[in-house]
């Protein structure tokens, strides 16, 4: 996902006389932070689901049940680089 918006974000940035890195760095944090949205948004995810269930067989998580802790941290995250970039 990151790959396919870099050459919308650069050509933006030119189009709006804004430096690159202040709006590809951003890009590259929230989508640290969409990863944490559901089972496959990262390969962390998927990798610490695996070793769950070699522990707990039974364990069963589902696709976004892991947004419940994914969607504060987030916003919490976008407001932080709403409020920093002020």
């Amino acid at each position: 996902c990151v790959a396919m918006m870099i050459p919308i974000i650069q050509s933006w940035s030119d189009s709006i006389g804004q430096n690159r890195s202040q709006l590809l760095l951003p890009l590259s944090y929230v989508s640290m932070m969409g990863g944490c949205l559901s089972l496959i948004g990262s390969s962390n995810n998927l990798v610490a689901y695996e070793k769950a269930k070699e522990y707990e067989p039974d364990i069963n998580i589902g696709m976004f049940d892991i947004a419940k802790v994914g969607v504060p941290m987030t916003l919490c995250g976008i407001m932080y680089m709403v409020i920093a970039s002020s």
